[in-house]
């Protein structure tokens, strides 16, 4: 099975607007246990203004000129990632679903590309770490696997120790874990109650002021699990991307 590892860095965090700045991608086949296929490129295009660089810079470290210089034109590039994703069975991607996915697909628009349909792997949620591991930064979750990135935000490193992370755990497990939806799970309980506030906090619910509940991004098939450890409270369960009313899931 090919599994096609991908990370970008962009010139921002606006879904609609971000520009990409780097791709890189690999693919891993696990038949035999090794990667494959290796892109790693910078992308330039006229209009990648000083404007749309200036606060990423600081964190990717990417120099505008250095792109303008070197960088390859996105349609070029995009691709020779849809030809890997063709190729593929799986894409990866940390916090992939949620933020890569939609700037590939955004970018590839402007072009008139599009992106293969394949199922995506998100190593922040379709991994089912251990439960002393509540992190999800990828760079804090490489440290906690004893795998050290040395040149961090630069896709090309952080789409290797990506998966090597992924690596670390049963294949077939991510997959059967990919394929369960995720959910809003909520909970809405009395102010006075606060050992299940409490409780909620550390289980990693945060408390959404508008809809005055606790709200978790949860893997539908994690239900049972939250539900034992918040002592048998069932959290009332919605579209992830659903908005979220004045839901009543428990009256503790």
């Amino acid at each position: 099975m090919i599994f096609l590892g991908v990370d970008l860095e962009t010139t921002g965090l606006d879904l609609e607007k971000s520009r990409i700045v780097e791709i890189a991608a690999i693919s891993y086949d696990s038949d035999y246990d090794n990667y494959t296929n290796f892109l790693s490129k910078l992308l330039w295009d006229s209009s990648y203004t000083q404007e749309l660089w200036t606060n990423a810079e600081k964190i990717h470290g990417i120099p505008r000129d250095l792109c303008q210089k070197q960088g390859a034109t996105a349609p070029l590039v995009l691709m020779e990632l849809i030809t890997l994703m063709e190729d593929c069975h799986y894409v990866v991607a940390h916090n992939g679903i949620n933020y890569d996915k939609p700037i590939l697909e955004n970018e590839c628009n402007r072009w008139g590309l599009k992106l293969p349909k394949r199922p995506w792997i998100d190593t922040s949620t379709d991994i089912a770490y251990p439960e002393n591991i509540q992190t999800r930064r990828l760079n804090y979750l490489l440290t906690d696997h004893d795998i050290y990135n040395p040149v961090k935000h630069r896709a090309i490193f952080d789409v290797f120790f990506m998966m090597e992370l992924f690596r670390k755990y049963p294949l077939d497990s991510i997959v059967k874990r990919a394929s369960s939806p995720t959910v809003q799970a909520i909970v809405s309980c009395g102010r006075e109650n606060k050992p299940l506030h409490a409780l909620l906090k550390s289980r990693r619910f945060r408390f959404d002021g508008k809809s005055f509940a606790w709200v978790k991004l949860i893997k539908q098939c994690d239900l049972e699990e939250e539900t034992k450890a918040l002592g048998g409270v069932e959290p009332a369960i919605i579209p992830k991307n659903k908005k979220r009313r004045f839901v009543t899931s428990c009256s503790v």
